[in-house]
């Protein structure tokens, strides 16, 4: 096949090689801004609207205006083009978009191609330098790296049978619409060369061990001292500790009161900031060492995790507390003179942008999501973007030495480990650190990083019965749902690798676990009938789908129910199956039943976080909502309108509902009150919460089960914890 390259303006584009390069300036582009790059310049000249180029580039698979915008953005910033001044792509308002500069199409074998991909020089006119307003990336060439500015309603017919079994054949006939809407899948291209691979993890070694939590490590930016918190991990009691690089010479450093966290070095090493939560505020401090007092300097947002950075250019930067109608944003303060500057502005009231890390060169990366679904954004003077596509639950990361990737902490791969991740091509690597957590990189290119175990298992509970453990692992067990007649209990566990599926008999005790393919994990199993379980499956390359599997054949039903981003699934009885869809850059998942007819989105459910059903009842939290909204399937406004819906506000404290679902006319969930962890029940009907059963622990997800008589209910608790430092030494 030839590959055509594209001359556009001082760039030259291969398409089949991913490649955009400028003299030896080359960046590894993503498949979907090959495409649209591509159509940009076949149309040169020409005005292509918003629509026209959705329809081209994604075939209208399930994205939004603001995935566009998004690539147009990442496009411009490849090319060095400012939107204000633009020499390449031109925003006609509220019409679409046109490639402005000179383009000229030859074949590679050609010798005039040829001539172009050896020169290697830029022509006379180029202007390398970057430009005020541009964004800038990171590109590896050779062995440096060279910093470059760079509507609701029924779809389709669908199959008429009689019970579950015909209903599942139903669902599973509608796969091919869902496969229209996967997304877009990047195909491999070459990396950046890096020293940190699975080899050079597997140096790895215990730095420190004890009794308490250890955690949030940082180094100073010489290298030369190390500081961490420690805790009991049964308490809100922590302290600061200040230590040389080598864990020698330890001392405990006063941080003022409350619950204090995320010590971090002044670039010069004469001071240090932390974070200092207390009942009904958090506070940002300053301290110098060793031993000064410390100094209040400015608010910072309660409730939302995350760490602090201090920047040589731009001071503190922090998670602010949320302005009206917005999340909770990541601002700058002067920790001499306590002026404050935003620097993000999520738009939605959940969502808050936290643990900033400073690349160096005025940019720095931070997550943004709700737990568990957080993405990493990266903010430059010229606007923030998303640089790593994925939702999951991230718990540090830091920068390479070259700035070329980061080193995340997730649970990518099914379970707690640390991955590296590209910005050059968006591509992520497991390097190993299973259970990593919180983590920093040294001068000497040394790792050090927050190392944590836990042993959660599945609990059954009765009303007048003691507890009795069901699964007995030392890992993690999780996602719990019982079968209708509550015999049977699906779940997952990581004990054997990534997350595995297993279904047990509660009464014999005998398990199955699933013959299922190789993903990066399989969650949230539930019981479409007595024979069939949905499953949701994450795939690093083609995002997530969800899967019928046969329990007497031991397999997967052929074909995905449905694919997209962020599903999960919930049986609504004789309704057929809900399901969420695409829950975005946090904005959550809309609500779609899947019936004989096809599939209808359910109207006004967006938003969605969390949501369970129940025979003609579908319930759901919205993000930004506090309560459960609560539809009635069978009314005969519920395709019309939200007007029946029934809401279910927040506990009596003010705090939202963690691990909960739907029974009937009864919301259970779990909630901590000042005599412990319990299980409680609430009525639709409005009258005060009932504190039910005392549990034994604090629920390890968002996931309970209850049988249908509430006569045996089922959750995951979290029964050990262990939480070390380990060190990764230098090359």
């Amino acid at each position: 096949m030839t590959d055509t390259l594209y001359r556009i303006g001082e760039w030259t584009l291969r398409p089949e090689a991913h490649a955009l390069s400028c003299g030896e300036v080359e960046h590894r582009v993503p498949k979907r801004l090959v495409s649209l790059l591509q159509v940009l310049a076949d149309h040169a000249g020409q005005t292509l609207g918003r629509e026209t180029l959705l329809d081209l580039v994604w075939q209208r698979r399930v994205v939004n205006d603001e995935v566009l915008s998004r690539a147009i953005a990442e496009l411009r910033g490849l090319l060095g083009d400012d939107a204000r001044a633009p020499r390449y792509i031109e925003t006609l308002p509220k019409t679409g978009y046109r490639l402005i500069a000179e383009v000229s199409v030859v074949p590679a074998e050609s010798p005039a191609s040829t001539a172009v991909a050896e020169a290697g020089a830029l022509p006379a006119h180029a202007d390398p330098s970057p430009r005020e307003g541009a964004s800038t990336s990171i590109t590896r060439v050779g062995d440096d790296v060279a910093a470059r500015t760079g509507a609701p309603g029924r779809v389709g017919a669908g199959v008429i049978g009689g019970g579950a079994v015909a209903l599942l054949l139903a669902v599973l006939a509608w796969w091919g619409w869902g496969r229209n809407q996967s997304r877009e899948s990047v195909e491999p291209v070459e990396t950046a060369t890096t020293d940190w691979t699975p080899a050079r993890m597997a140096r790895e070694q215990p730095f420190r061990s004890g009794p308490d939590w250890a955690r949030q490590p940082r180094f100073s930016r010489d290298g030369r001292w190390l500081t961490y918190v420690v805790g009991d991990v049964g308490s809100a009691e922590r302290s600061v500790v200040l230590a040389a690089a080598d864990g020698s010479a330890s001392q405990r450093v006063d941080a003022g009161p409350g619950q204090v966290d995320s010590p971090v070095f002044s670039p010069d090493g004469t001071r240090m900031a932390v974070i200092a939560r207390h009942e009904g505020g958090c506070v940002i401090r300053v301290l110098v060492l060793p031993a000064g007092a410390p100094r209040e300097l400015t608010p910072c947002a309660l409730g939302v995790g995350g760490s602090i950075e201090w920047s040589r250019d731009a001071g503190i930067l922090f998670t602010a507390p949320p302005k009206a109608g917005r999340g909770a944003g990541v601002w700058a303060v002067d920790a001499d003179s306590g002026k404050t500057t935003q620097r993000t502005d999520p738009d939605l009231e959940d969502i808050a942008d936290t643990l900033p890390r400073a690349r160096g060169d005025g940019s720095f990366a931070f997550l943004r999501g709700p737990f568990r679904l957080q993405k990493v954004w990266l903010w430059r003077p010229s606007g923030a973007e998303i640089a790593f596509d994925s939702a999951d639950r991230i718990t540090g990361m830091a920068w390479t030495a070259d700035a070329s990737s980061l080193l995340l902490a997730t649970d990518r791969s099914g379970f707690p480990a640390l991955h590296r991740f590209d910005l050059a091509d968006g591509r992520s690597e497991l390097l190993g650190g299973r259970g990593a957590a919180t983590l920093d990189r040294a001068p000497d290119d040394s790792l050090i990083y927050e190392q944590r175990r836990y042993d959660a298992n599945v609990w059954l509970y009765a009303p007048d019965a003691a507890p009795r453990r069901l699964t007995e692992s030392t890992r993690y067990d999780s996602y719990p749902d019982l079968s209708a007649d509550g015999r049977r209990l699906a779940y997952v566990s990581n004990r054997d690798g990534n997350g595995s599926v297993w279904v047990l008999d509660v009464h014999s005790g005998k398990e199955q676990r699933l013959a299922l393919p190789d993903a990066v994990a399989w969650v949230r199993p539930g019981w479409f009938d007595d024979g069939h379980l949905v499953l949701t499956r994450y795939d690093a390359e083609h995002g997530t789908a969800l899967y019928a599997f046969d329990l007497a054949a031991n397999r997967l039903v052929d074909h995905a129910i449905a694919r997209g981003a962020g599903f999960s699934s919930e049986v609504a009885g004789k309704h057929g199956l809900v399901f969420g869809l695409d829950h975005g850059a946090g904005a959550g998942m809309q609500l779609v039943l899947r019936d004989r007819e096809g599939d209808q989105l359910l109207p006004g459910v967006r938003a969605v976080g969390e949501f369970r059903a129940d025979g003609d009842r579908v319930a759901w939290q919205q993000r930004g909502h506090p309560g459960i909204r609560v539809r009635d399937l069978s009314a005969a406004d519920a395709d019309d309108s939200a007007a029946g819906d029934v809401w279910v506000p927040p506990h009596d404290d003010g705090s939202d509902y963690f691990a909960w679902t739907l029974v009937g006319d009864v919301i259970v969930y779990a909630h901590r009150d000042e005599a412990g962890w319990a299980l409680w029940r609430r009525h639709l009907d409005g009258a005060a919460p009932h504190r039910w059963i005392d549990l034994l622990g604090a629920p390890a997800d968002a996931q309970l089960s209850v049988a249908a008589d509430m006569g045996a209910i089922v959750v995951s608790h979290i029964d050990a914890f262990h939480a070390d430092l380990m060190r990764v030494p230098p090359r």
